[in-house]
């Protein structure tokens, strides 16, 4: 396959998998009154593993893991930015949820210097000030203190930062795992991770919920796998900047649809989220091809 057939693939991939994710978040802020977040990613990575062990046992698929240290940490690490964005848009809304989530590029690029051995240019520093001050109207109100942030907020950074270190460990592993591997251990770790949180309590699952569920699992499943090959055809930059396509629609959708609360401030934080993270990614470009 020729590079410019790489490239419209994976761009087709990776815009593919946004329109997924937008899909899973609206699914997801139906859900937010009746179904935890534990159980949703429960389901959604119990659904990705039982269809891996379908594909598995009819032989259409083998398996063959080699790095075990990174596809552990790819399991781990990913499966719980998973379930923090689902808390995420679940607290803070599809808007202001997917925004912070998506600050990861600028993690990715930093957690590239380490993984991918990338070179730390100017354009980093200037993404990571632009990405605070729009975390910081974002997330603060006039007069807060940084004690004042709520706890969603500071528990979606920390996803964001996760899925930034994930994104980089996807690219580290696609020099010896293929698609399939990679995220069979999202899936296989994301299960061991959620089936005791997602089983706790008294919730019970109506019909509908059960619909809604498979729902989200299915998006979500062929969003995440689409993504994963996307990262096979385009540099992680690339795809991250395309990736980020989700963010825009996810904030109409919030606005539009669910009536989220919007103002000149959060709009000028999430404008400089996105800034930060093309600034950063942006940068990668320009000096590859230097």
């Amino acid at each position: 396959m020729s590079i410019e057939n790489d490239k419209f693939k994976g761009t087709a991939l990776i815009l593919g998998s946004s329109c997924m994710y937008s899909l899973m978040a609206c699914l997801i802020k139906i859900t937010a009154d009746s179904i935890s977040s534990y159980r949703i990613a429960f389901v959604r990575f119990l659904f990705g593993l039982c269809l891996f062990c379908i594909l598995v046992l009819s032989g259409k698929l083998k398996l063959k893991f080699t790095n075990w240290a990174l596809l552990t940490a790819r399991g781990i690490i990913g499966g719980t930015a998973v379930w923090i964005t689902y808390l995420a848009i679940k607290e803070l809304g599809i808007g202001k949820g997917t925004v912070i989530m998506y600050s990861y590029p600028v993690y990715a690029s930093l957690f590239g210097v380490i993984i991918l051995k990338e070179k730390l240019r100017l354009t980093n520093f200037i993404s990571i000030g632009c990405a605070l001050c729009g975390l910081y109207l974002l997330v603060m109100k006039p007069g807060e203190s940084l004690l004042d942030v709520g706890k969603f907020e500071i528990i979606a950074i920390v996803g964001a930062v996760a899925a930034g270190l994930t994104v980089a460990i996807i690219r580290k592993l696609h020099e010896t795992e293929s698609t399939f591997e990679i995220f069979f251990a999202q899936c296989f770790f994301g299960v061991l991770l959620m089936v005791i949180p997602a089983n706790m309590g008294d919730q019970s699952i109506d019909a509908n919920g059960i619909i809604l569920l498979l729902g989200i699992a299915g998006a979500a499943f062929a969003g995440q796998l689409m993504m994963t090959e996307g990262f096979r055809y385009l540099p992680v930059n690339i795809a991250s900047i395309l990736g980020m396509g989700e963010l825009i629609l996810n904030y109409s959708i919030g606005v539009v649809i669910f009536s989220e609360p919007t103002s000149m401030r959060s709009i000028a934080g999430t404008a400089l989220i996105f800034a930060a993270c093309v600034c950063s990614l942006l940068g990668k470009i320009n000096g590859a091809k230097k």
